[in-house]
């Protein structure tokens, strides 16, 4: 729990800039993961903040002397996750039987816990001698854009790839924009499916997880923007057969 928790901390100050929708999963491997691709590739980097009434000098590289406000400890992604791994491979899960043979062990290796135990607890108060969290250090300045819901959207333009999908911020809201790069400048486009009416044959937008994420045998309607027909739609397994070869073939 207490490694979870530093991988967690670290997510919470950072969330602003990330949809918990687009977390793949919890476990502390998969959020660091998703922190260093996505929002913020230092967040495993140790940095101090320093203030000095004295400049930095650039011409000679000379560092000045000053108050130390507080630092934030480092840690190896890799290492966290490993040991996060090992633990729950050691004593926390129960092995499933394989078969009717398979004997159920109930606790793991006594030695083996108690040395990684000690090996996490190193690491853990290593890292409690950090004074300050923060939620990173942007390279550029933020891109915001308003969501159809109202919410504001910040985003580090660094992680910001061409034709990407991201996620509304706001937990309730179903939004997705696509990510485009024009004139120098970022662009957010809402991400749909594009479906025609069955009466008036109008092409009407649904939202893309309103659609992508409907479950099989599970059924989405909506009315028409035009006149108003109740449409549905929904997902279904298709069997396909291949037309005979002609003879030009």
């Amino acid at each position: 729990m207490a490694l979870e928790n530093v991988a967690y901390d670290r997510l919470r100050r950072r969330h602003d800039y990330i949809s918990h929708a687009q977390l793949k999963r919890w476990q502390p491997r998969q959020i660091l993961a998703t922190l260093l691709t996505e929002v913020d590739d230092a967040t495993t980097s140790t940095v101090a903040l320093r203030m000095s009434a004295k400049l930095f000098d650039e011409a000679d590289g000379t560092e000045r002397d000053g108050i130390e406000i507080g630092i934030e400890v480092g840690f190896s992604a890799k290492k966290l996750a490993g040991m996060w791994q090992a633990l729950a491979n050691l004593a926390l899960h129960i092995r499933i039987p394989e078969s009717s043979n398979s004997a159920v062990s109930y606790y793991g290796d006594k030695n083996q816990i108690a040395a990684k135990v000690s090996e996490v607890l190193k690491e853990l108060e290593r890292l409690s001698d950090g004074t300050m969290a923060t939620s990173g250090f942007p390279k550029s300045v933020v891109v915001s854009f308003k969501c159809t819901c109202g919410e504001t959207n910040n985003r580090r333009p660094e992680f910001l790839n061409p034709d990407s999908l991201i996620y509304c911020i706001n937990p309730d809201c179903r939004e997705v924009w696509l990510v485009k790069f024009e004139d120098g400048l970022h662009k957010f486009k809402r991400a749909s499916v594009n479906v025609n009416c069955s009466k008036c044959g109008v092409e009407n937008r649904i939202p893309w997880r309103a659609a992508l994420e409907l479950k099989r045998d599970e059924m989405l309607r909506f009315p028409c923007q035009e006149c108003g027909e109740e449409n549905e739609v929904w997902w279904h397994l298709m069997h396909g057969v291949r037309n005979p070869p002609t003879a030009s073939d």
